[in-house]
Parts: C-alpha cells; structure tokens; sequence
C-alpha cells in the first residue's frame, strides 16, 4: 500500500459522480470499509486505474463500488480514474488507517453512509467520521446495494458492541443471522 504524507489527507471533488469525492476519516487496521459511486450525465465505460489498496466490488454502466484494503496503518489518499461516454472522469478516495490506541467500542454500520446515493455533500460524512475518531471506534461499513449486501455479512455480529441497520439492511440481515440480532 502506498504511504502519503503523514499530514491530513484531503480529497478533490469529481465533476461527474456522486458523491464527488470520499473522505473516510480515521479507521482502524483490519475493518472493512465500502462505498459505491453513481457515475452522473454519462456512462462507465471502463474502469482506467485504481490505487493498489482499493478492491472493486462490482461496477455496471452506472455505478461501481470498492472496499478499501485497511490491512497496513499509514494515510492514504489516491484516485479511481474511469473512461465514461463523455470522457475521463475520476474520484479521489483519502483514509488514515491506524491500529492505536486500543478501539473503546466495535460498531458495524450495515448499509453503509458511504453510498452513491447518500449525498452529493461528502462534508455530511464529517461529523460521523469525527465522531467514530473522537470515540475510538472500530467502526464496519458493509454496502448494501440492489437488495444485497456487496460482501458476506460478517459472521462475528457477537462481536460488535452496536450494530446499526438501514432499513434494507434489518430485512436482509433476518434472515442471515435472525438468532443472533437482538435490540435493547
């Protein structure tokens, strides 16, 4: 995985998708992050380049999504890079993976707030991505898109010390693991 400065990372937007560009905050080493995005007024062509440390999921003539390879600590800011009916275009993805301090509180977020279609304002994402920082979470964002959850739903829901689910994902989640979810 390549290291960028140790400096905050910042993300430039993109002019043809939504959201225009993703900005993960601080995340612990080994969680699973994913995204989606909807590429706007064109269509995806191909995928042209992506960073070594982002994973594709799926990709279709509107949309993609990826997963961030969190298994090395350092910041990390680069560009996905797609060849649309109108052109070129590219989404820039920052993250800082850390594996310090010890998480206070594991969290799965199950559909993810990373969605293509939860913002067009990637500044929404701030105070949540704070507030995960700040509260020493080791937080799981698993995407949930077309009625499906784009990777295994992870088995170790035990493990979790809160789960929250999009209304998507309670339906599809009750029938994966309804012995094991329970509310308070």
């Amino acid at each position: 995985m390549p290291l960028v400065s140790p400096h905050e990372v910042k993300a430039t937007p993109s002019l043809h998708g939504q959201p225009p560009y993703f900005q993960f905050g601080r995340v612990y080493k080994n969680s699973i992050i994913e995204a989606s995005y909807k590429i706007t007024d064109s269509q995806l062509i191909t995928m042209v380049y992506k960073p070594s440390w982002i994973d594709i999921l799926h990709q279709d003539t509107e949309w993609f999504s990826f997963r961030v390879d969190t298994s090395s600590v350092g910041d990390f800011l680069g560009t996905i890079y797609v060849n649309t009916t109108d052109g070129q275009t590219s989404v820039a993805v920052s993250i800082t993976i850390r594996d310090s301090p010890q998480p206070s509180v594991r969290v799965l977020i199950a559909d993810s707030p990373f969605s293509m279609w939860s913002t067009s304002n990637p500044e929404d994402w701030k105070t949540m991505t704070d507030i995960m920082d700040v509260s020493l979470a080791n937080v799981t964002y698993v995407l949930h898109e077309n009625g499906y959850y784009t990777t295994n739903f992870p088995s170790n829901i035990e493990n979790y010390d809160i789960i929250l689910l999009a209304e998507g994902g309670i339906m599809d989640t009750l029938h994966i693991a309804p012995r094991r979810l329970r509310t308070t």
